[in-house]
C-alpha cells in the first residue's frame, strides 16, 4: 500500500508542477525550443520532459500495483507491459534528470555532439535491453502465476 500512495503522490506533484510550468512560468516555457539540440541544452525544455516522464512513470507503477493486488484476473501479459512501461520511463528518468543537472551547472554548452552521443549511448543500450526483455527475460518477468522474478 505505501508504494501505491508514494506513486500517487509523485504523479500528484508531476502534473502540479506541469500545471505551475504551463499557467503561471509559460514565457520560460513557451515557444519551445525547434532544433534537437537546442532542446538538449534548454533548462526548461529538460524540466517539462522529465514532469512528463514522471507522471508516466507513475502511471504505470499505478496501474501495475493496482493491477497486481486488486484486479480479480491476473494476466501475466499485462503485468508484464505495465512492468515494460515502468522501467522504459525509469531509464528515461535517470538520463533526463542528468541531462537537467548539466544544464543547471552550464556543463551542456560546453559540449558538443561527440560528447551527447557518448553520453546517449548507454542510454540507447538500455532502452533496447527494456524493449527485448519480453524476449530475452534479462531484466524481469512474469510467470504463469503472476509471480514477479
Amino acid at each position: 500500500m505505501n508504494e501505491l500512495i508514494l506513486e500517487i503522490s509523485a504523479l500528484a506533484i508531476s502534473v502540479f508542477c506541469l500545471w505551475d510550468c504551463f499557467a503561471h512560468r509559460r514565457k520560460l516555457y513557451w515557444p519551445m525550443p525547434k532544433t534537437w539540440e537546442e532542446k538538449i541544452r534548454d533548462q526548461h525544455f529538460i524540466y517539462v520532459m522529465q514532469l512528463i516522464t514522471l507522471s508516466a512513470s507513475a502511471i504505470f507503477s499505478i496501474l501495475e500495483v493496482s493491477v497486481e493486488r486488486y484486479a480479480s484476473t491476473k494476466n501475466p501479459g499485462i503485468l508484464n507491459f505495465l512492468s515494460e512501461g515502468y522501467f522504459l520511463s525509469h531509464v528515461i528518468l535517470s538520463f533526463i534528470f542528468t541531462l537537467y543537472i548539466l544544464n543547471m551547472s552550464g556543463a551542456s554548452k560546453e559540449h558538443g555532439r561527440k560528447f551527447f552521443l557518448a553520453f546517449f549511448s548507454p542510454f540507447f543500450f538500455s532502452e533496447l535491453m527494456v524493449l527485448l526483455n519480453p524476449f530475452t527475460k534479462l531484466i524481469f518477468y512474469v510467470d504463469q502465476d503472476c509471480v514477479y522474478h
